[in-house]
């Protein structure tokens, strides 16, 4: 390989790590947006740094997400939303920093490992793929929401009405069986859809926006931030091993073909919520394990891509789409015709995830130095940061309006009890469920008992049950773990 070419490489690894943090932190572009906004003038590029480029926006959006998540309550991604939950009240209690970092080196270790599984084990993991069919992926999509839905409450009927509210609002859109519209009332923007940024983007941010705002005798004077809190004794060992199980959580959700960084970051905060009794009350484990196990997912969802030419996400769609544009062909013939690519690839991969966490780190100081501003101007600021990135979705007053209504109602549910986060949970989801669903019902001829004799089904089961053994034995009292 000439040195030129390699010198590219890493220059398109290192400007698309940055360019996908800056789209991360911003709510309402996101690594999809981006990627298609830059696919036109990286077509007549060479297909490693085309593809290099691309592939560090993605994970590199992973990493900025966490930013606006843990300092606004703004996610820049949806799988960023669940660390909403403990990063922004760590935020508010001054200990931004410390959860910056440990979101930081939890994204790096977990994306170094998804590349070396990618890597090492992509030709043989990838048969594992193979037995996912829509039958089984409806059953995981379904226990995953319940499994992720349940850890937000002890009240199971809130916590199933908010999920299904989620789902009824992802049903709000074109239907791509029939050919008809569904709910849109007669109104043309919405027959795409409602884009889960609005969604998460008015009930978490919006709606703490307004209610900061709102409340009486607000104090104008900077939010207490100290760039210099370190960890508490015991800390950083509880953070390792929260890593550890995010880790290896998303590095498996990233091989299943529909699982992939949302889904992983759900799961590994409900197990994590397990393992440490005082998650949802604001420590660095709800931050490290939902972190970690989106970038893991982010990495190792390029295997049913690479292997079997399976795109789980949008994203992986955009990068199937440029490869064959490129000349690849998917599948063994992959490792064996263009082995020496697939490994440039990945080890460009792995410069960019070294880079963004060589850049991420040093940059905090500077990122977090808005703390120093009045809490209300920083609050106007956000505000304002969220419209323009929901505006640029579509550009359209309708979103402006949906964004509003969605805040409200983030508002009224968190007076009812009921977390908003369920509802983002059931809408991320609610559109895999369905499409999964019917699919199954089409392969066998509408022949429902093929849910229940299903290998998948035993598999839940059998997680169900460990996992109920798990919550009895941490805390024998209740069947799950409390939030304090």
């Amino acid at each position: 390989m000439e040195n030129n070419l390699l010198i590219q490489l890493i220059l398109s690894t290192i400007c698309g790590s940055l360019l996908g943090t800056i789209v991360g932190m911003l709510p309402g572009i996101g690594p999809v947006a981006c990627i298609a906004i830059v696919l036109p003038y990286i077509t007549d590029q060479p297909a490693l740094i085309s593809l290099s480029f691309v592939a560090a926006i993605y994970y590199g959006a992973q990493y900025g997400g966490s930013t606006t998540s843990i300092l606004f309550n703004i996610p820049g991604d949806s799988s960023s939303a669940i660390t909403c939950i403990d990063g922004h009240k760590l935020s508010q209690s001054g200990r931004a920093w410390p959860a910056l970092k440990v979101a930081a080196l939890g994204s790096f270790i977990a994306g170094i490992f998804g590349i070396v599984i990618t890597y090492f084990l992509a030709p043989y993991l990838s048969v594992l793929s193979t037995f996912f069919t829509p039958n089984e992926l409806f059953i995981l999509s379904v226990f995953g929401v319940l499994f992720a839905t349940s850890v937000f409450s002890e009240n199971k009927f809130q916590n199933l009405y908010g999920t299904l509210l989620g789902i009824m609002i992802s049903l709000i859109g074109f239907n791509a069986l029939n050919g008809l519209n569904r709910f849109t009332h007669g109104v043309d923007m919405l027959s795409n859809g409602i884009d889960m940024v609005i969604i998460a983007g008015g009930m978490l941010g919006g709606s703490e926006i307004l209610m900061q705002l709102w409340a009486p005798n607000q104090a104008s004077a900077p939010i207490s931030f100290n760039d210099k809190a370190a960890f508490l004794p015991g800390e950083k060992a509880k953070c390792a091993y929260a890593i550890g199980r995010g880790t290896i959580i998303g590095s498996f959700l990233g091989l299943i073909p529909g699982g992939g960084a949302i889904l992983a970051s759900y799961v590994s905060y409900a197990v994590e919520k397990l393992f440490t009794k005082k998650v949802g009350t604001g420590v660095l484990e709800g931050v490290a394990a939902p972190e970690s196990a989106n970038n893991a997912g982010a990495q190792t969802a390029f295997i049913p891509l690479l292997a079997l030419g399976i795109p789980e996400n949008a994203v992986m769609s955009l990068i199937f789409g440029l490869m064959i544009q490129q000349g690849m062909i998917f599948g063994p013939v992959l490792f064996s015709m263009h082995f020496e690519s697939v490994t440039l690839l990945l080890t460009s991969m792995l410069i960019g995830n070294i880079m963004l966490v060589c850049i991420n780190l040093p940059m905090l100081k500077f990122t977090t130095k808005i703390y120093m501003l009045p809490q209300k101007l920083i609050l106007t600021m956000a505000g304002l940061v969220l419209l323009s990135g929901i505006y640029s979705l579509n550009f359209s007053i309708i979103d402006l309006g949906l964004l509003i209504g969605f805040a409200l109602l983030g508002i009224l549910l968190t007076q009812a009890n009921i977390s908003p986060m369920t509802v983002i949970i059931g809408f991320t989801l609610g559109t895999q469920i369905e499409d999964r669903f019917v699919k199954s019902l089409i392969i066998s001829d509408g022949d429902y008992t093929k849910f229940i004799f299903n290998h998948a089904l035993l598999f839940v089961l059998v997680v169900s049950s460990i996992y109920y053994l798990i919550s009895k034995l941490t805390n024998p009292t209740q069947g799950h773990v409390s939030q304090e």
